[in-house]
């Protein structure tokens, strides 16, 4: 590949070489290398690795659990070298996220659609804060780049630094210290740094020389920039050239004060150059996790029935229980009420008992076949009343606290999970396959399910239901 150099001298140079001779764009160590910016079909590799790893036979055998696994541990992982280095174009990261979301809801791209149960946007939030912990590309991409803006913070010296330094500048004192990335600057420079701004909210600075912190915009006294401290003038700039003799009242009480708050910073300034630090986490200091979540900070935690997510996810059952406790704390489980705001249709009464429309609190709670399955768990439901889904989280806690501590606690806690999963599948044959229903079966699944569960946990040799008084038989410190 001449650049740079005449056609006929590129080709001399080949042949002594030995080499074979090639046109841009290219891939190099899988990234791909062109002369000018790069088009969106440099871009489709990503998209059709994406599209190569999600075969449709993977999604028809997969539950819910399954493909969030995958979409996790592949699926997410798939691009982050490229978003290491490139920012992703609009259009190709929503291709993207449609696939990942076809994916974790459809389980295939292809036939008839079915329903996103939840908000994307609440899928990528952490599990802490209700989410299913999925990464956001678009944030991650974000994160990912904010590396080398720390990293031209503290390798002012690299070859890299000094290449774009060369060609852009920064590494200066106070506003200099980025490169200038006008209209005309690569795409590779417009994609590191092009959220300089944004970036330096979350970077405290150490003063020593002072020769780096710019005094008005950067954080350094306080946990925000004196700009937003103290904003005087217009638009929160203060401009030296300005001078009066006559203050208003505000402006005199903000100059007071931030006279004063200068003066608690004398004497502890240092002697060699500034340092950076990351504010949100000092301890920590800067790592891709730590910008991400920081990044993703404006987004608050939604609000599940069962209260505190970790009640999900630290209990050790399988994954695919977890997503559906998830997604009924969220009320989201696809009951025929639900199906109907959907699809439309008028059937919607109750899979199991027919007499009353098939709401999530009534399959779960009200109706007279999931009634009899807790009171063999041993849940007074005359006096546990399931008024919404919470109340049976509400049975769970009050389970856990009759049982012993140690391992019968915790087997304690999956007489609930189990339950719900049993109604469930329950629920599904009944409708799908005609299945006729008895109580004495739940209940024996749902002893199957826990007895399965506990072996993992050792000590537990035979779990049973019925009656409501004994739940974990011959166990075994």
């Amino acid at each position: 590949m001449a650049v740079n150099l005449p056609e006929e001298q590129g080709q001399a140079l080949a042949r002594t070489v030995g080499c074979t001779e090639r046109e841009f764009p290219v891939r190099v160590l899988g990234l791909p290398l062109c002369r000018g910016r790069l088009k969106k079909e440099d871009r489709d590799p990503l998209v059709e690795r994406f599209q190569r790893r999600l075969a449709g036979w993977k999604g028809k055998l997969l539950s819910y659990g399954g493909r969030l696994t995958l979409l996790q541990a592949v699926l997410s992982a798939l691009p982050l070298f490229f978003l290491s280095v490139f920012r992703i174009p609009v259009g190709v990261l929503d291709r993207i996220e449609t696939l990942r979301r076809r994916f974790l809801w459809q389980g295939t791209q292809e036939g008839t659609a079915k329903p996103h149960l939840v908000k994307w946007s609440t899928v990528c939030l952490r599990k802490e804060d209700g989410g299913l912990g999925v990464l956001d590309l678009r944030d991650i991409n974000r994160a990912l780049l904010s590396k080398w803006l720390w990293r031209w913070l503290h390798e002012t010296d690299s070859p890299w630094a000094r290449t774009f330094q060369d060609r852009y500048g920064g590494h200066g004192t106070n506003a200099r210290i980025w490169p200038t990335v006008g209209a005309r600057a690569s795409s590779l420079c417009k994609g590191i740094f092009g959220d300089c701004a944004e970036f330096e909210q979350a970077v405290r600075w150490e003063i020593g020389t002072g020769e780096v912190t710019r005094f008005w915009t950067d954080v350094w006294c306080g946990d925000q920039p004196l700009c937003t401290q103290f904003p005087l003038g217009s638009g929160g700039r203060w401009s030296a050239a300005i001078r009066r003799n006559i203050f208003a009242p505000e402006e005199a009480s903000q100059l007071q004060a931030l006279a004063e708050r200068l003066r608690e910073w004398e004497g502890q300034f240092g002697d060699g150059a500034d340092r950076p630090r990351w504010a949100p986490k000092p301890n920590a200091g800067f790592t891709v996790r730590n910008s991400y979540i920081w990044r993703r900070r404006d987004l608050g935690p939604v609000t599940l029935a069962c209260g505190n997510p970790e009640k999900i996810w630290s209990q050790k059952i399988p994954r695919k229980i977890k997503v559906f406790l998830w997604l009924l704390a969220q009320e989201r489980l696809l009951t025929r009420t639900y199906r109907s705001k959907w699809r439309g249709g008028d059937d919607v009464q109750c899979g199991l008992c027919g007499a009353a429309p098939e709401t999530a609190i009534h399959l779960f709670g009200e109706c007279r076949w999931p009634q009899a399955l807790w009171r063999e768990a041993g849940i007074d439901t005359a006096r546990t009343q399931f008024h919404d889904i919470a109340g049976l989280w509400v049975a769970d806690a009050e389970l856990g606290a009759r049982a012993e501590a140690g391992r019968a606690r915790q087997v304690a806690h999956f007489i609930v999970p189990a339950s719900m999963w049993v109604i469930w599948r329950t629920r599904n044959d009944a409708i799908f396959k005609g299945t006729r229903v008895y109580t004495e079966n739940m209940g024996a699944f749902a002893a199957a399910l826990i007895r399965e569960w506990a072996s993992g946990l050792g000590g537990v040799r035979d779990v049973t239901l019925g009656g409501g008084e004994r739940h974990i038989t011959e166990y075994r410190q």
